[in-house]
């Protein structure tokens, strides 16, 4: 794995910056200056906790032989956006911390209702389906934005996905009946919620505001305890200037 890629005149640090973020100070004094230079060329740098979460990543996958890429390709850069990016404007529709409440019960009562619909499409003998496949899907690409918020959206899924599985034991009349409730319930909650802010759903703009609404939320609760402080800040600055 190379320590730093050059890619269009922009340098990618990889596995020495993440080793750089990973040492004591006294130790980083005395790395390459190319190495911390790389920290001020792109821009946001990761903490150390997530650094540690690569190195550990990194280490695992070539045990196994697997090489694993810190940075995006230039491909992916083009096609994803970053959370920052995302989760401003998703903040731009969201600044009454009345209505922000109120996505803390509409968002999930809404996700566990489409999952205890796709939990009704099985895959085959294995006992999987489609709820499983769109959960791991979508925590694919929650892991490419970010690691710690991942990994708590990771439990997150993991305690929808026991309810759903609680759910399909349900007769069908009181599973459509739990299904209405929750799915219709959870817009209500969240247009009341819209009511205070003054200002119509974000995906109603943008449709795939869908899937950034639950990192949202995680990323609240992380801002809350002081975790990820210099993310909340960019979110803030981006929206700031669109506002």
């Amino acid at each position: 794995m190379n320590d730093d890629v050059e890619k269009g005149g922009r340098c990618i640090p990889g596995r020495l910056f993440c080793q750089r973020q990973a040492m004591p100070l006294p130790q980083r004094r005395r790395l390459p200056g190319q190495i911390v230079a790389a920290q001020q060329i792109v821009g946001s740098p990761m903490t150390t906790m997530e650094c540690r979460v690569q190195l550990a990543i990194g280490s695992v996958a070539e045990a196994v032989g697997v090489n694993p890429a810190f940075s995006p390709s230039p491909r992916q850069e083009a096609g994803m956006k970053s959370l920052a990016q995302q989760m401003s404007f998703y903040q731009r529709y969201h600044r009454s911390a009345r209505n922000r409440l109120t996505h803390f019960f509409g968002v999930p009562m809404i996700i566990l209702a489409v999952m205890q619909a796709l939990a009704l499409l099985p895959l085959g003998p294995s006992g999987l389906n489609v709820a499983h496949v769109t959960v791991l899907v979508l925590l694919t690409y929650y892991f490419l934005l970010d690691v710690p918020l991942a990994l708590a959206m990771t439990a997150f899924f993991a305690v929808l996905l026991a309810i759903t599985q609680h759910l399909a034991t349900l007769s069908w009349p009181w599973a459509l009946s739990v299904f209405g409730v929750l799915f219709v319930g959870g817009w209500i909650v969240q247009l009341v919620g819209h009511h205070f802010e003054g200002r119509k759903p974000a995906l109603l703009d943008n449709v795939f505001q869908i899937f950034i609404a639950p990192m949202f939320l995680m990323a609240e609760v992380f801002f809350h305890f002081g975790y990820k402080p210099g993310l909340q800040r960019r979110v803030q600055e981006l929206a700031a200037q669109s506002a």
